[in-house]
């Protein structure tokens, strides 16, 4: 059963879980909070780097799976899902330079914004366990935590070589985010290859039968 659900949420989530996309995503979140406050020269050089592996993990998804065609409801939730996390993500990181405080209030909207994503994934599949993609839950509860991390002090961070809180909540994240894509491709593989098993035993059935 719980194979079926991973199935179901896969057919409803295609677009969504070609997580490999989401690694230099996060590769460019964590370059942009390394160095000097205010050095995004690193995040900028590598940019275009970043950009280039993007367009070859589209390529091999393509290539390997397929063109899916979105829907005008996926549209639109894209559409809706980059402007809260240009508005939020952006409100958050000002917030966070301007009234540095004990939680960040960046990694609270990152948090949140990812798991309005993951539960309007699992609605849209329409399986009953929300808990369909543990390891996503995982990555998400830990960018919340990762909210506390200023709690551990500029001390702390700056053995860890990071020249603010802040860039240590970045730096995190991005990496939170590689796993998370990690894991998504991970599911999409195993379902797959159980959707495919499930379809070669069908004909074994109907001759038994």
């Amino acid at each position: 059963m719980q194979d079926l659900q991973k199935i179901r949420y896969i057919a409803a989530n295609f677009p969504e879980l070609q997580g490999l996309k989401t690694v230099p995503i996060g590769l460019w979140v964590s370059s942009v909070f390394i160095g000097q406050q205010g050095d995004l020269s690193l995040g900028c050089i590598l940019t275009p780097v970043f950009l280039c592996l993007y367009w070859i993990i589209h390529r091999y998804y393509r290539r390997t799976f397929g063109r899916v065609e979105v829907t005008k409801e996926y549209r639109r939730k894209y559409l809706l899902l980059s402007v809260a996390v240009m508005v939020l993500g952006f409100a958050g990181l000002a917030l966070d330079l301007l009234y540095p405080t004990s939680i960040s209030l960046f990694a609270v909207a990152m948090a949140i914004i990812m798991l309005w994503n993951y539960a309007w994934m699992v609605r849209q599949s329409g399986v009953r366990s929300p808990a369909v993609f543990p390891a996503g839950l995982v990555c998400i509860a830990l960018v919340f935590f990762s909210a506390f991390l200023p709690m551990l002090g500029m001390d702390v961070a700056a053995t860890l070589g990071f020249q603010s809180k802040i860039r240590l909540v970045g730096f995190v994240i991005g990496w939170i985010y590689v796993m998370y894509g990690v894991f998504e491709h991970f599911i999409l593989i195993r379902s797959l290859s159980l959707a495919l098993e499930a379809d070669h035993s069908q004909p074994e059935h109907i001759s038994q039968a």
